[in-house]
C-alpha cells in the first residue's frame, strides 16, 4: 500500500484477473488486521518477543567419552608432533649439507683462481725445459755423427744448450716451490669438497628411504579421526563422508590398537568395511 496526498494505492495479488476477488481479499485484510497500527505499538511488541526466551538446543550424546580418549589424543599429538620434528631435522640437515657443498665449491673455485698465475709459470717453465732439453739431445746427435773438423764447434754449442737446461730445470723447481702452498690449498679444498658430496649422496639416498612424510600422514588422519570421532559422541551433526572417513582410518588401526577398534566399533561403519574384516578361509587341494 501507498500513500500519496491525492489517493491511495492497494495492490492485491490475486490468482485471478477479476477485480472482484482483490476486492474480497482487501475486505479480508481490514477486517482481520488493521494496517495502520501506530509505531510506538509494533515496537513494544517487537521489544516483548525479543525479550522472550529462547529455546536451547541442547545436544544429546551418542556415546560416553571413555577415560583412556584423551591420554590416547595426547599421546597422537605427541607422535605428531615428533614426526614433524624429525621432518623438519631432516630438512635443516639437508639445507646445511647442500650448503656445505656451495660453499666448498666456491671455495674451490677462489683456492683455483689464486693458483692460476702459479700454474701458468709452471707451464711456462716445463715447456722451457722441454725445449732446452731437447735442443740438448739434438746437439748431442749431431755431435755424434759429425766430422773431427766440426766437433769444437759442436762442443760449445751443446755447452751453452746444457746450462740452457740447467736454468730451464732452476726455473721449474723455482716454480714448483712458490706454487706449492696455492696448490695445498686447492688439494685440501678439493678434498673438503669431495667429503661434502659424499655426505651429500649419502643424505640423499637416506632421504628417498625416508618415512616422515608418511608418518606425518600417518598421525594426522589419526588425530583427525579421533576429533570427529569425539564430536560424533557428543552429539554433533557430522557429513557422512567426513565420519566415513574416520571411520576407515580408525578401522585401519584397529588392528595395532584396542581402544582405536572400540571406538571404531560405535560408529555406523559401511558394509565394505564390515567385509574388508572378513577373512575368506584358504583351501589346499
Amino acid at each position: 500500500m501507498t500513500r500519496g496526498r491525492r489517493d491511495n494505492t492497494v495492490c492485491v495479488i490475486t490468482d485471478t484477473h477479476d477485480t472482484a476477488d482483490a476486492r474480497d481479499i482487501l475486505d479480508t485484510i481490514i477486517a482481520i488486521d488493521r494496517a495502520d497500527v501506530p509505531a510506538t505499538t509494533q515496537r513494544r511488541n517487537l521489544d516483548t518477543q525479543d525479550r522472550q526466551p529462547q529455546p536451547v538446543h541442547r545436544l544429546q550424546p551418542r556415546f560416553e567419552i571413555p577415560d583412556w580418549f584423551e591420554p590416547l589424543r595426547q599421546t597422537t599429538t605427541r607422535q605428531l608432533a615428533t614426526a614433524v620434528e624429525n621432518y623438519e631435522d631432516d630438512q635443516q640437515q639437508t639445507a646445511r649439507i647442500d650448503n656445505d657443498v656451495d660453499n666448498a665449491e666456491q671455495r674451490l673455485k677462489a683456492a683455483r683462481n689464486s693458483a692460476a698465475p702459479f700454474e701458468q709459470a709452471i707451464t711456462r717453465t716445463v715447456d722451457a725445459y722441454t725445449v732446452a732439453r731437447e735442443c740438448r739431445d739434438t746437439l748431442a746427435d749431431e755431435l755424434a755423427t759429425t766430422k773431427r773438423r766440426d766437433r769444437p764447434l759442436l762442443r760449445s754449442a751443446l755447452t751453452i744448450a746444457g746450462d740452457d737446461l740447467t736454468h730451464a730445470d732452476t726455473a721449474q723447481a723455482t716454480a714448483l716451490d712458490a706454487a706449492a702452498p696455492a696448490r695445498s690449498v686447492v688439494s685440501n679444498t678439493a678434498a673438503v669438497l669431495r667429503a661434502a658430496r659424499d655426505r651429500q649422496r649419502n643424505h640423499r639416498l637416506l632421504e628417498r628411504l625416508s618415512i616422515h612424510p608418511e608418518t606425518i600422514e600417518y598421525f594426522t588422519e589419526r588425530l583427525q579421526a579421533l576429533d570427529t570421532w569425539r564430536h560424533w559422541a557428543n552429539g554433533h551433526t557430522i557429513q557422512p563422508d567426513r565420519l566415513e572417513h574416520a571411520a576407515h582410518t580408525l578401522h585401519a588401526d584397529a588392528a595395532r590398537s584396542p581402544q582405536l577398534r572400540a571406538l571404531r566399533d560405535t560408529l555406523p561403519v559401511p558394509a565394505a568395511i564390515v567385509r574388508a574384516e572378513v577373512v575368506p578361509e584358504l583351501s589346499i587341494g
